[in-house]
């Protein structure tokens, strides 16, 4: 049985995406993590989500464990 890689209360980092967009975003960004989400893919896999409050924003977002790792 696999087990989440973070926890609730966590302060986790999300990397710079690399972005061909018009107007693409550059930096992290740091959070807390709120809520910790079991998913399943396709396969039946556990995939594990995480819902993360991001500093300077006043919203969650959801993101995917191999997204995040943690911040110093």
């Amino acid at each position: 049985m696999p087990t989440p890689k973070f926890k609730e209360g966590d302060k986790v980092m999300q990397d710079a995406k690399v972005s061909f967009a018009k107007h693409p975003t550059f930096g992290s960004k740091k959070g807390i993590v709120k809520k910790v989400i079991n998913g399943k893919d396709s396969r039946g896999a556990i995939r594990f989500h995480y819902e993360v409050h991001w500093n300077g924003s006043s919203r969650t977002d959801v993101v995917t464990q191999h997204r995040l790792r943690l911040s110093q």
